[in-house]
């Protein structure tokens, strides 16, 4: 069955053929027959390159480069009126867009949020909640603010996680559907030759920042392991240093078919911890793996 409508997704992530939920949302807009656009926003110097899937009918879009992008460990402390200006900023990279043309926009939350300014009240929004920006992504509280309002305005809202929902009231929760995913190996996947015979292999996928000095650290005093990093978690400073190892191997993005077999294959998973409140918030997804935890 095909549709004639329009479908925006927002996303800080380039679209690509993988697990993230965003990506599978695309991916399943497209082969219901939508027409869909997919808008990476905010863009900075840290956005990842990547490859738009081939045979993709997807239209993909990006916000100009931000000079001003919100960074919420560093701007935190921001009163109302300086994290209002960054906003500005950040929104003006798209002022060439129409966002009245769609008949449906999905926003991932984090600053996809931002946009919310510029959506008009009468284009339904659907609200992807991958981490909450209340309990893992933001400590300034008009960041978290945000989440609140999506909350309440959103035509519809997808969870990853069904703990999420108990922050939600009768209203809120009836309009929510919780679809989990995450590193689910399909059976369709084939490997068996991705690593060396015998040899010891931990990875890493994901978008969370590991921390630099404990992953110097195992590199070094595992050096019969290696350590392959999928994702852009570390900065190109960090990986520089760290490549001087022969053990160690950094993917700044995959796709799904690229980094699944590395992931059946491999003898550990590698899990970031850190010792916040949101931690807890986090879980091992079902691979199957033994894991360390950075």
């Amino acid at each position: 069955m095909y549709s004639s409508k329009n479908v925006l997704l927002v996303s800080p992530y380039p679209y690509s053929i993988s697990s993230r939920g965003m990506d599978v949302l695309t991916k399943s807009f497209d082969d219901e027959g939508w027409n869909v656009t997919h808008l990476t926003f905010p863009k900075a110097f840290y956005t990842p390159k990547v490859t738009k899937p081939e045979n993709s009918k997807v239209n993909t879009i990006e916000a100009r480069n931000s000079i001003f992008p919100y960074i919420d460990r560093i701007m935190f402390w921001f009163p109302k009126l300086l994290f209002d200006i960054v906003k500005w900023f950040n929104n003006r990279t798209v002022k060439n867009i129409d966002f009245s043309q769609y008949d449906y926009i999905v926003l991932e939350s984090g600053k996809a949020l931002f946009l919310m300014d510029l959506i008009p009240e009468n284009v339904p929004i659907i609200y992807r909640l991958s981490d909450s920006v209340q309990l893992v992504l933001g400590k300034n509280k008009y960041y978290k603010e945000l989440e609140n309002i999506i909350f309440e305005r959103s035509f519809k809202m997808i969870f990853k996680k069904e703990v999420y929902k108990n922050f939600l009231n009768d209203i809120e929760k009836n309009k929510t559907t919780v679809i989990e995913n995450g590193m689910v190996i399909p059976k369709e996947i084939h490997s068996g030759n991705t690593y060396p015979d015998g040899s010891i292999n931990a990875v890493y996928v994901g978008l969370h920042q590991l921390d630099f000095l404990t992953v110097s650290s195992l590199v070094r005093e595992c050096s019969n392991c290696d350590f392959h990093i999928i994702g852009p978690c570390l900065s190109k400073k960090q990986v520089g240093k760290l490549e001087i190892n022969k053990n160690f191997h950094y993917y700044p993005f995959l796709s799904k078919e690229e980094y699944m077999p590395l992931v059946k294959d491999a003898t550990l998973a590698i899990f970031p911890f850190r010792r916040t409140e949101s931690m807890k918030w986090f879980g091992l997804t079902s691979c199957d793996l033994g894991y360390i935890s950075l």
